[in-house]
């Protein structure tokens, strides 16, 4: 079972590094790539389609996986002025490190 706890800019997660996907493809690189440079290593599924160029089911498909593993965790924010709103992922401390370590090892 999967437990996030939220410490500053971090989600904790309570799962060994081994817990991580096993498959890395170049998507997934993209996309951690994509987290690893945004602001607080916080994005929301719009851009890192942009930043990315992959298609939004690639996307989110990705995503949904990484949050279930426990290196991402998400949230809803409102947009101010507007009616909208997104959902951002945030690498989780764990998923920071992992994240970290794989894509230097791999291009």
């Amino acid at each position: 079972m999967m437990v996030l706890a939220r410490l500053g800019m971090w989600g904790l997660a309570s799962m060994a590094m081994t817990d991580a996907p096993r498959v890395i493809t170049k998507q997934l690189l993209k996309i951690l790539r994509a987290l690893l440079a945004a602001p607080d290593h916080e994005d929301y599924g719009w851009n890192l389609m942009q930043s990315t160029e992959l298609g939004g089911p690639t996307v989110y498909r990705m995503l949904n996986r990484l949050e279930r593993f426990g290196m991402v965790s998400s949230r809803w924010v409102s947009i101010p002025g507007g009616t909208a709103r997104r959902h951002m992922y945030q690498l989780t401390y764990a998923g920071f490190l992992w994240a970290q370590k794989l894509t230097q090892t791999r291009q």
